[in-house]
């Protein structure tokens, strides 16, 4: 056996242990020991390989959600971010692509990023953590433009688009093993609230990248019925609506803009309805039903709840009512700029109007749970018409690269990106999901391959016509 050979088989060697090591800690939820032995060999490799698979690493650190630091908001997905757009400052630019940017979203993304800093500054609570704080959001639309130059056509971003669902049911698989040994339903493995959002968002993906529009396969199969599990078991009723919506919505796009989608749509419509007919089988089979109703059931308009011993209680939607009184409250005292991005969980005792037992049970120190309205609170209606005007922007991108797609791979791509952003959108109008952490970084992410996707297939365009006159 050769030195590298050896080499190469101790590595691989202590890499299987020390993964075994982490997901049997992670079973017993020993946290911060999984993290330790995840994160040696995880720099270890995203050093020597970063320069040919930086973006790949990246989607890997989304799946690690613990906070290192709290008030800085320091995770690695974070660490990632920074050390991606460093790489890009630092590299010879002609590693990346040389789209230019569209007009739209240039305009719509400086005015974005300023009107973030501007709530900064402004802000009755000005201090070294707004500034801070809007650095974050700048580091997140930079993220997006680093994504943008670093595709260089739309078979990379297809492979990135399924690598994301891939890490999903990697992810999938411990958040099973930790349900088999806890017991506990709704158990997030190491991505923590976020797998929610991101089994969703994978789901959707999959469905329509490799049953809707291509020929699947028994690996694909596998992948979906992890991520769909998973769905299911994390009870989050604002990611099945989410799913649900983006879901109909889909098939309205494809009946729209793809003959041939339409065409395997009604093929497989039988083969959808007795994979739905199983699902529903096995959860009355596992007895999971009565969990699932009970999960539906939670939400009533009772907004008190006493208990025997006196207890108040309330269900999500009620907390979520609290908190939206105190943040509305927030932004009528600051309607222009808000109280500084990232604040309201900070500065939102200024403003309570509830009962102190109330608000300090189900408000404090709590965002305002829908993506809208934090924006709303914390940079006013400046900010917040600045950030509709840059996601619808993309929106309306996303659709004209599916009018632009040439081929029924290219077309592919585009209704799934389209979709991405769909679900973005309509996610944002009730949960906070998208104002911060992996769910931010991963929608800027999003947002960089859909705005190069149609930057792409306009080129294309573009240099069609100009072949054709020429040939004319």
């Amino acid at each position: 056996m050769r030195d590298n050979d050896k080499v190469r088989l101790f590595y691989i060697i202590g890499l299987i242990f020390l993964s075994s090591i982490a997901v049997i800690s992670l079973v017993f939820e020993l946290y911060t020991f999984v993290l330790i032995l995840v994160a040696v060999p995880f720099v270890f490799i995203a050093f020597i390989y970063f320069q040919k698979h930086y973006l790949e690493i990246f989607l890997i650190s989304l799946f690690l959600g613990n906070y290192f630091q709290w008030s800085f908001r320091v995770q690695l997905s974070l660490l990632a971010a920074f050390a991606v757009i460093f790489y890009f400052m630092s590299s010879d630019k002609n590693l990346f692509n040389e789209l230019n940017l569209p007009r739209n979203i240039k305009y719509s993304g400086i005015v974005l990023v300023s009107a973030v800093y501007l709530s900064s500054f402004l802000t009755p609570f000005v201090s070294f953590f707004t500034v801070y704080y809007a650095f974050l959001f700048f580091t997140f639309v930079t993220l997006s433009y680093v994504v943008f130059r670093s595709v260089k056509d739309t078979d990379t971003i297809d492979k990135l688009l399924y690598f994301f669902v891939v890490l999903n049911s990697i992810s999938g698989v411990i958040v099973i093993l930790q349900i088999i040994y806890t017991g506990k339903l709704r158990s997030l493995g190491l991505a923590l609230f976020p797998q929610m959002d991101f089994a969703a968002m994978a789901l959707i993906t999959v469905i329509f990248r490799n049953f809707l529009l291509s020929k699947t396969d028994n690996k694909t199969t596998f992948v979906a019925s992890i991520v769909f599990i998973v769905l299911i078991t994390t009870q989050s009723r604002f990611a099945w609506l989410g799913f649900l919506l983006t879901f109909i919505y889909g098939l309205i796009i494809c009946f729209i803009y793809s003959p041939d989608a339409r065409s395997i749509i009604k093929k497989r419509i039988p083969v959808f309805i007795f994979a739905m007919l199983i699902g529903v089988s096995l959860i009355f089979i596992f007895r999971l039903d009565n969990i699932f109703l009970q999960r539906l059931g939670s939400n009533n308009f009772t907004l008190f709840q006493g208990s025997e011993e006196g207890v108040l209680t309330t269900n999500s939607l009620e907390s979520r009512v609290f908190i939206w009184i105190v943040a509305v409250n927030a932004f009528i005292h600051n309607p222009l700029t808000g109280v500084g991005y990232l604040m309201f969980s900070v500065v939102s005792n200024n403003y309570n109007n509830l009962p102190d037992i109330i608000f300090t049970t189900f408000v404090e120190n709590l965002d305002a749970h829908t993506t809208l309205l934090n924006f709303l609170c914390e940079t006013g209606i400046i900010g917040l018409s600045s950030f509709l005007v840059y996601v619808v922007s993309i929106y309306f991108l996303s659709l004209k690269a599916i009018k632009l797609s040439y081929s029924m791979a290219t077309l592919k791509v585009s209704i799934i990106l389209n979709l991405l952003t769909f679900f973005i959108i309509i996610h944002s109008v009730y949960s906070g999901a998208f104002t911060m952490g992996q769910n931010a970084l991963h929608m800027h992410f999003i947002f960089g391959l859909t705005v190069a996707n149609y930057a792409l297939l306009a080129k294309s365009q573009k240099n069609e016509i100009s072949y054709d006159t020429y040939n004319s």
